[in-house]
């Protein structure tokens, strides 16, 4: 499974995961005093990592980390995300998936949730292409997963990199 991660990171940090193909949200999980390598360790439990979101413009060291040992691109606004914001992703997500609403135990899920649906909403046109144009889930994942890790520069060079490769 392909994974687009929400992460509030501190003390008490908070990680979200939906999965990039779906779009259904798989986790929403904090916890205090847990190191890095715990974290990546939760990631890997539920797939593989395709990008991170963050709530904030600025981007936190810890972070910044995570995405650096992952190897993953960071989807972030381009001002914070307001409270009034968060809420409204997350409520439109549960609208628009058709999800039970989940209770968050605290601000740091809502702050990871919301990144997550942020990232999700930002590369869903994307996805939404990739679907119209391959009948494949597995080789929309490989060719995501070539679009953000290989760093290729369009749809059109990600599939002559996907057919080089697999076919």
């Amino acid at each position: 499974m392909l994974l687009i991660i929400g992460y509030d990171p501190g003390k008490t940090f908070s990680l979200s995961l939906i999965d990039v193909i779906s779009g259904k949200l798989l986790l929403v999980y904090s916890d205090k005093n847990k190191s890095i390598n715990f974290v990546i360790k939760k990631i890997f439990q539920y797939g593989t990592p395709l990008c991170l979101g963050f709530d904030k413009k600025n981007l936190s060291s810890n972070l910044v980390n995570i995405a650096r040992r992952l190897r993953i691109a960071i989807i972030h606004p381009e001002t914070d995300l307001k409270i009034t914001k968060k809420r409204n992703l997350i409520k439109s997500y549960f609208k628009e998936h058709r999800e039970t609403i989940i209770t968050l135990n605290n601000k740091h899920e809502m702050d990871s949730l919301a990144s997550a649906i942020y990232a999700y909403k930002k590369i869903k046109p994307l996805i939404n292409k990739l679907k119209n144009e391959i009948n494949s889930e597995e080789k929309i994942k490989e060719v995501l997963f070539l679009l953000f890790k290989k760093k290729v520069k369009n749809i059109k060079e990600a599939l002559q990199e996907y057919n080089s490769i697999f076919c």
